[in-house]
This record gives C-alpha cells, structure tokens and sequence, in this order.
C-alpha cells in the first residue's frame, strides 16, 4: 500500500492510487473526485464545503480534519463499502441517514467537536458499529434506539453537555469502555454514577 501525499501523483498513477493525504487550500476539486480507486481519504486544511463523495464508491476510510466548515452526513454514509467515518472540526448541520443507513458497514464513526447538539433516532440503525467518538459537541442525552446498537464496544462522550449519566446505556452489554469526562456532571451524580456504573468521572 502506497500513501499518495499529491494530487499531481495520484493522478498519475489513477489505477494505484487507493491512499490519499492531503492537506486542502480551498475546495476539494474535481480531480480528486476521479479518483474512483480510492479506498482511504484524509482530508486536512481549510474547505468551504464537502461535495458528494459518491463516485468514490470504493472507499473504506474517510478522514477530514477541516476548519469549522458546514456539512451533511447523507451522501458520506450512503458509500456501500464505507467502515470508517473520522470528521473533526467540521460543523454538521445536517445529520440526515439514509434510508439504507441499516445495511451500512460502518465499523468506526467519529464525530468530535462538530457541534452536535442531538443525535437523529436512526442512530441506532447503524447496527455494525463497534466504536463511536462523539467528545467536543453539545450533547445533552442519547436517543432510546442508541440501544440497537448491539456491537458498540467503545463509546467517548467527553466534553459534552451531559448533566445526568444517559440511561440507554446501562443495558447495552457489548459496550467495553465508556468515557464521560468534562461533562458537567453534579458531584452528587459523579458519585451516583461511580456507586451504580462503576466509572469514575473526571
């Protein structure tokens, strides 16, 4: 596997390039929109927005690190191979699942301090998830069907707005490790939680 750090030589070499970093001045182009090889994307830098990302349909990976631009989740999550969703510091204002969203292979999912202030109930549609990165928003609560997800295993909710421990998580038996620091619990809550979840709050 070869880690294309160029547009210029990843075009060059279409057919091989399945790996691609790159760190944007401006908008994602064209160009790297015909790379249909493409398997991992990492995106970093400064873009206005994200165009549909579906004529990269062989991608497994996505990673953006981009400047608080605004962005939809619909046409990222609709990708029929996609496993790992990694967006941090982009500004979600549209979180919209596809109707198919409950067939996705999606394994990984990060969302960290995109401005979340809900989750949409079809959340829970996404049956495969094994982990899931959600610090840096605006969180108050989960959604109930937060409970179909029975393969999660790790879960971080730090930094949200968390006042009480979310309740649809005590009987999910797959999930392994939870982290809820930074989050304003009470100490009253923080010991509630230590006594009945075992997990201290930091």
């Amino acid at each position: 596997m070869k880690l294309f750090k160029s547009l210029k030589s990843a075009l060059a070499a279409k057919d091989e390039a399945t790996h691609l970093k790159l760190t944007l001045k401006g908008d994602i182009t064209q160009e790297i929109l015909s790379l249909h090889s493409l398997r991992e994307l990492y995106l970093d830098g400064e873009c206005q927005e994200i165009p549909s990302l579906k004529s990269l349909s062989q991608l497994e990976l996505i990673s953006l690190t981009l400047n608080q631009i605004n962005a939809g989740l619909e046409s990222l999550m609709s990708l029929p191979r996609l496993k790992n969703l990694k967006l941090i510091g982009v500004r979600i204002e549209d979180f919209t699942l596809p109707e198919v969203s409950e067939l996705s292979p999606l394994h990984s999912l990060t969302l960290k301090e995109c401005a979340l202030n809900s989750l949409p109930k079809a959340i829970g549609k996404l049956g495969l998830l094994t982990e899931m990165n959600l610090a840096g928003n605006s969180l108050s609560e989960l959604p109930s069907e937060f409970k179909n997800l029975h393969y999660l295993k790790r879960l971080n909710l730090d930094s949200n707005a968390f006042a009480n421990f979310p309740e649809v998580l005590s009987g999910m038996k797959s999930l392994k490790h939870l982290s809820l620091d930074g989050n304003p619990f009470s100490e009253e809550e923080k010991a509630r939680i230590q006594r009945y979840h075992h997990l201290t709050i930091h």
